[in-house]
């Protein structure tokens, strides 16, 4: 590649510039070594990159200039919910009315501030739920102090002295 001193220059500044990406002073390095006489093979070696990194870096400058250096802009990530989905959660969710197939505010059993992801999911067609697990309920805790007919008494203060706590009970 048939380099002038000015462009040699620009891809020595760019090269050694704590300004720029990183890899942008890479392909920067790749053209300079390929401007001085170098090897593909050994600029590969050298860059460590595939020997194809070096002719892509080396057209794109051919190409575009100092621009081409540049790392080509990507297309945005892909949209996770579709629109028609966002909307239809939004209005299942904010009480804004009824639309098809959904009952309106006024029917629903519990407010729309106090939907749980299991409600919001069983109101909604074509969504599946875990069913519980069979078998029996869990056993429930039953403490010793179980008797209803005997009051509890509640604790009025506590007091530290010296690494102690007395609890005083009424």
């Amino acid at each position: 590649m048939d380099l002038s001193s000015e462009q040699m220059a620009e891809l020595r500044e760019l090269a050694g510039s704590r300004d720029v990406p990183a890899d942008v002073a890479l392909r920067a390095r790749i053209v300079l070594w390929s401007g001085e006489g170098r090897r593909r093979k050994d600029i590969a070696e050298l860059a460590g990159v595939a020997p194809l990194t070096v002719d892509r870096c080396k057209a794109r400058y051919a190409e575009r200039g100092l621009a081409g250096l540049e790392e080509k802009r990507r297309g945005g990530p892909r949209t996770q919910v579709p629109p028609q989905v966002r909307a239809r959660v939004i209005a299942l969710t904010s009480g804004s009315g009824s639309s098809p197939g959904n009952p309106s505010a006024a029917a629903r059993s519990r407010a729309s501030t106090s939907w749980s992801n299991r409600s919001a999911t069983t109101s909604t067609p074509g969504t599946r739920t875990r069913s519980p697990s069979p078998g029996p309920p869990p056993p429930t805790r039953s403490s010793p102090r179980s008797d209803s007919s005997r009051p509890r008494r509640r604790i009025s203060s506590i007091t530290t002295r010296s690494n102690a706590i007395r609890i005083t009970r009424h």
